[in-house]
């Protein structure tokens, strides 16, 4: 026993190795939803854009981005345009 783990490969029923495995899967699902969510706000983003009215505060209230330099930073970081000049140029 190591700081009150069992060193037999076992805890309370369960192999040490699942347990590993289990909270590896369970970080990988964390982490991949959130890089999805934005890549689909952005992708909404650039159709919402390409009507030249809508202002770009608006995009981002209406795609729930907590402020409008939030949006800035994903869509620059995965477009390599800013949202005003993706606009300018729609």
């Amino acid at each position: 026993m190591l700081w009150g783990i069992p060193t037999n490969g076992h805890i309370g029923g369960l192999r040490t190795h699942c347990l590993h495995s289990a909270t590896t899967a369970l970080t990988w699902i964390i982490n991949l939803p959130s890089r999805d969510i934005i890549q689909c706000k952005i992708n909404r983003a650039k159709q919402l854009l390409r009507d030249r009215e809508i202002a770009i505060a608006d995009v981002a209230h209406d795609l729930e981005f907590s402020h409008q330099i939030h949006l800035n930073y994903h869509f620059k970081r995965l477009v390599e345009l800013t949202p005003k000049v993706f606009q300018k140029n729609q």
